[in-house]
């Protein structure tokens, strides 16, 4: 499990530079996750060695992967958060949200959601990655052994760390106006 998570990790960044990696050194984890002091914890979920965490700051929001303490990617927030997209899908079979972002042609989508009523396991909680290439070429897929941390309330709050005008929703009917 390390070893394909390891790999996801590496395939989604081949060819990529820039603020996608971590900076170099170890950051302190908060609470398990990637999340440093003045950062919530929207998502954050172990995968084998490694962790994946979106951490909202004041003003910016963070996908980190990689072993606690030492994330091998950390994608930002782009100033005007055009990068950084959200949605929320509800039926009575499921209901999930998921915070996609994205560098170049790659999106790193976090999704999390519980079954509904009509579901074969209702109460159900999933969670977990999936990294594209565009909007058809899926580069892997990790799913949470657990059932992952998720904040309702830090995910609620992502619109306000966001700059003035963000619209940052999924297009309806996009590539990624559906269930992972």
């Amino acid at each position: 499990m390390a070893r394909a998570a390891l790999a996801l990790a590496l395939t989604a960044l081949s060819g990529l530079t820039g603020s996608v990696l971590a900076a170099p050194g170890r950051v302190a984890p908060n609470a398990g996750s990637h999340c440093r002091n003045g950062e919530a914890v929207v998502y954050s979920c172990r995968f084998g060695a490694k962790t994946g965490s979106v951490c909202l700051g004041a003003n910016s929001i963070h996908y980190r992967f990689g072993p606690l303490g030492r994330p091998e990617i950390d994608l930002a927030s782009a100033p005007d958060w055009s990068n950084v997209h959200t949605l929320e899908l509800y039926s009575q079979s499921l209901a999930q949200k998921h915070v996609r972002m994205n560098r170049g042609p790659i999106s790193y989508v976090v999704y999390f959601g519980e079954a509904g009523r009509l579901s074969d396991v209702p109460g159900r909680r999933i969670s977990g990655i999936t990294v594209m290439r565009g909007t058809d070429r899926i580069l892997g897929e990790l799913a949470c052994p657990g059932a992952g941390r998720f904040s309702p309330d830090a995910y609620a709050r992502i619109g306000d760390a966001a700059p003035a005008g963000w619209e940052g929703g999924e297009a309806a009917g996009g590539a990624f106006d559906g269930y992972f």
